[in-house]
């Protein structure tokens, strides 16, 4: 079996962490739960804010999953995909096409 990708399955880490939460987390907050550097964490939310699966309140700063995406089979895919550990190139891709679909008809 292929090696997992870190970086995809430590984003993955994070959208499970934000996910179903009533209240936002700091970048610290998200970087002690999951026991990764902040860098990390800084890069991994500055990624997913790229993508829009992540929403980042302009007051404080603090961090929760974009409420448009929470509900997508499809990031929810992904996540479960990474969990057990089987191929998710065909799911990613299909990720992407939703949000360049949603970002072309908003």
């Amino acid at each position: 079996m292929p090696k997992p990708i870190q970086s995809i399955e430590r984003a993955s880490a994070v959208l499970l962490l934000l996910s179903g939460r009533t209240r936002r987390l700091s970048l610290a907050e998200v970087a002690g739960e999951l026991g990764l550097p902040k860098g990390t964490v800084y890069g991994i939310m500055r990624t997913l804010l790229s993508v829009g699966f992540v929403e980042q309140d302009p007051e404080s700063g603090k961090y929760r999953r974009n409420v448009a995406v929470e509900s997508s089979s499809l990031v929810n895919s992904v996540s479960n995909c990474i969990g057990e550990r089987v191929s998710c190139r065909s799911t990613v891709a299909h990720v992407v096409a939703e949000k360049s679909y949603i970002d072309e008809h908003q």
